[in-house]
């Protein structure tokens, strides 16, 4: 069993491989869609391949301990916050930059990469609450870890169709009429399709208000540090809560694009979030034990 003390040296070699198999991976996809497509090709399969070279080749075991180590520091509130804007400013401009053209259809849409990183975000969110909580001198509650882990997996392979994504097979026919979009899932199915971006409008915006907050509620279970965002997460919610209002509040609406496909950016933006606060509660652990 892991003890936490070493947790930061191993994600940072569990992250350094996986970024660099994940940019291959998309590498090869991108690469792969746009010669199978000659002498047409889409210039979103061509960006597939360009970010995930990035990837390949920026992100290392190395980048990673270094980002660990800033999260442990009194900077690292700051650099949550930095990286933040950068996310959101970059969503921004390729809204405004390519909204409504085929590429950001595709950028956007089914088996994108959008939809593919929050997938990988809650897997890998998922991952560090069990680890988190199966370790040894722990912080934390280890209930409340495996729970959070629990429920990250099933929105994991929610995002995937239970991987039907991956592997295509056909949804049972007396499934099918019951899902939104004919898909092995259950947050499609009618009635409860309805209510999800309205329950992400809520889980948005209540975390960019905890993330201002100070003053915790007067109940144990929420005064503990797993529920405490840092403002540095503060842009990302609070764009994932705007993105949400108008999806629920003016639905079928064009701008630049279809409103409602922006979802995507919403749950990519809640995932990442929940991604590096995991992060940060690993670096920067509180001096009291929970247990």
């Amino acid at each position: 069993m892991t003890k936490f003390s070493s947790l930061p040296d191993h994600i940072s070699l569990l992250l350094g491989r996986f970024s660099f198999v994940f940019g291959i991976l998309l590498f090869l996809a991108g690469l792969g869609k746009t010669l199978y497509n000659l002498p047409d090709f889409a210039i979103s399969d061509l960006a597939m391949s360009i970010f995930g070279l990035l990837v390949a080749t920026v992100l290392s075991r190395k980048s990673f301990t270094g980002l660990m180590q800033r999260l442990s520091t009194p900077k690292g509130e700051r650099l949550l916050f930095l990286i933040s804007l950068i996310v959101c400013l970059t969503i921004i401009i390729t809204k405004f930059v390519t909204g409504g053209s085929d590429f950001y259809e595709n950028f956007l849409g089914e088996n994108s990469v959008v939809e593919w990183l929050t997938a990988l975000f809650l897997l890998l969110s998922a991952y560090l609450a069990l680890v988190t909580g199966v370790s040894k001198g722990s912080p934390y509650p280890k209930w409340m870890l495996l729970a959070f882990a629990s429920i990250l997996f099933v929105a994991f392979m929610e995002e995937l169709a239970w991987g039907q994504m991956m592997f295509g097979w056909d949804t049972p026919e007396n499934f099918r009429s019951l899902n939104a979009q004919g898909e092995t899932t259950l947050h499609n199915i009618h009635g409860i399709h309805d209510l999800i971006s309205p329950a992400l409008l809520l889980f948005s915006s209540a975390s960019a208000g905890v993330s201002l907050t100070k003053k915790r509620p007067n109940i144990p279970w929420l005064k503990n540090n797993l529920w405490d965002f840092s403002k540095g997460l503060f842009p990302m919610f609070f764009l994932a809560a705007i993105i949400c209002a108008v999806v629920v509040f003016v639905p079928g609406t064009k701008f630049l694009g279809r409103v409602n496909q922006d979802i995507e950016w919403a749950e990519f933006l809640i995932s990442f979030s929940i991604f590096m606060h995991s992060l940060s509660l690993i670096a920067n652990p509180p001096k009291e034990t929970n247990n």
